[in-house]
């Protein structure tokens, strides 16, 4: 039994791809009449046969086929156990040629997907379609993207999911902060699923802490302690913490658990060196345990997205805390600030003068307009780097986002209190 919704599931991945290379685009639409279908940079995704068919309006067509092949590739299929509905991962290639352009690859990539078995019969309930290189398309497609296309556009909504789930995601990660560490190293214990890395580069994804002390804490601590030993400390502490605060499976935890792992396993890891090590990870295959690494990786990458926003703004480690300190004064005034992370007094004043300089504070200290501006643009930055994941999420963001809420809340309100 299940190895035939298994290939019923196969099949309609390659129906897709059969349906696109002999030209058939109305019928490629209607495997989409019960589903949606999105890709970076196209925004809102799309609902039904007839706003999916939109999509498919710019591909050239010669003598009613595009000269193409879809070529599919690693599918990895997963049934629920109820048998209601599967997921499944998969690469494709496109091969492409004309009299007057040689055969090549113009496009490959990933399709995330989602399937629902309705009355005994499979059908697609999502697509994503996340291209990951891109040749020539000009054969294809009548406007080839440009490259600002691949870049999602910045909106509230994309701002207010990811933000949202990083703060419920941090108050749960915060079990390794609250529970009693018995002398475990935290920033070896956060690094090790990296293996024994030196701590100049811990220093280095750890930014805006003090580099110095994040390097020196590193380094000693590997003397007395192994990696895959502080992967699983680390872990075994956290869950048996949250089976303090929240109880063995509060409600909805099943649930939460299979929106999240959708959502980190749909984000791109490049450029997201901690949180791409986490995913390397064997999975805690425990319901408190795959809540509490999936939140790992939500705040892990968002910490990475951030990390690359920073410095592509030309700011470096304390002037991005600086100004962040001033940035958060109305919404998040106890916030960490430079001096308890360990920098100078000069180094601090040294920030202040280089943020001065280029207008972001006056001669107070105080924030600027320009300041605000160059703050809340690298958040938004941030926030459009984790837009696959929001993406991934769909219609059960609210959703999930309200399950993990009196999570976090009880996560917090259990410090000093739950012993592990």
């Amino acid at each position: 039994m299940l190895t035939d919704d298994v290939e019923a599931v196969r099949a309609l991945i390659h129906e897709y791809a059969e349906l696109i290379d002999h030209g058939e685009l109305d019928a490629l639409a209607a495997l989409f009449t019960h589903g949606t279908w999105s890709s970076p940079g196209r925004g809102t995704p799309l609902r039904g046969a007839e706003q999916v068919r939109r999509a498919y309006d710019g591909v050239i067509l010669y003598d009613g086929i595009p000269g193409t092949k879809h070529v599919i590739s690693n599918v990895t299929i997963e049934i629920a156990d109820d048998r209601t509905g599967a997921t499944a991962r998969s690469y494709f290639t496109v091969m492409q040629t004309r009299p007057d352009f040689a055969l090549q690859p113009v496009i490959a990539g990933r399709y995330h997907d989602r399937f629902d078995r309705v009355d005994d019969v499979w059908r697609f309930a999502d697509r994503q379609i996340i291209p990951d290189l891109i040749g020539d398309l000009s054969h294809h497609l009548r406007h080839r993207p440009a490259r600002g296309i691949l870049m999602r556009e910045w909106t509230p909504r994309i701002a207010e999911v990811s933000r949202r789930l990083w703060s419920r995601a941090d108050a749960i990660l915060g079990a390794v902060w609250f529970m009693p560490q018995d002398g475990l190293p935290a920033l070896a214990a956060r690094v090790a699923c990296l293996g024994r890395v030196p701590g100049g580069v811990a220093a280095a994804l750890f930014a805006p802490q003090h580099p110095e002390r994040v390097a020196v804490a590193v380094d000693d601590a590997w003397r007395d302690h192994d990696p895959d030993q502080l992967v699983a400390t680390r872990l075994h502490g956290a869950t048996r913490y949250l089976a303090g605060a929240l109880g063995d499976e509060p409600e909805g935890l099943g649930r939460a658990v299979a929106i999240l792992w959708r959502a980190v396993e749909a984000a791109p890891s490049a450029g997201h060196a901690v949180y791409a090590g986490l995913r390397a990870l064997p999975r805690p295959a425990t319901p408190l345990g795959d809540l509490w690494r999936a939140c790992d990786m939500i705040r892990e990458r968002r910490g990475g997205s951030h990390l690359n926003a920073w410095t592509a703004a030309g700011l470096d480690a304390v002037e991005i805390q600086l100004l962040t300190e001033r940035w958060r004064t109305t919404t998040n005034p106890g916030s960490t600030t430079a001096d308890r992370m360990g920098y100078s007094t000069h180094e601090i004043a040294g920030g202040l003068s280089a943020l001065e300089a280029r207008g972001l504070v006056d001669g107070d200290g105080a924030l600027t307009d320009d300041g605000r501006e160059l703050r809340e643009s690298v958040e938004r930055a941030t926030d459009i780097q984790e837009a696959t994941l929001v993406d991934a999420l769909g219609d059960d963001a609210d959703e999930v986002l309200g399950l993990m809420s009196p999570w976090a809340r009880a996560v917090v309100a259990g410090a000093g209190r739950i012993a592990t």
